[in-house]
């Protein structure tokens, strides 16, 4: 079965048999989790089902959170009360 990429993606995927690889991506949390990082794990590429039925794709690496350079290390945040304006 052909996918149709664009406003017919979604119905043709009806009945289709697809595989998807994943992969895990590292993210920083918002909000109340500002500070924590969690690892989600995301769609990476389409094949054929048979494709992974045999076994014949490779697990991608992990993606991890880039590391701080060193201007962003030495980076101090400013309060409300710091700014002069």
């Amino acid at each position: 079965k052909n996918i149709i990429w664009g406003s017919k993606f979604a119905e043709s995927l009806k009945g289709a048999k697809i595989g998807v690889i994943f992969r895990r991506e590292e993210s920083e949390g918002r909000g109340d989790n500002e500070g924590k990082t969690f690892w989600n794990t995301k769609p990476y590429a389409f094949r054929s089902a048979q494709t992974i039925r045999d076994g014949d794709f490779t697990v991608p690496d992990d993606v991890p959170l880039s590391p701080l350079t060193e201007t962003e290390s030495n980076f101090t945040a400013l309060s409300n009360a710091d700014i002069p304006f």
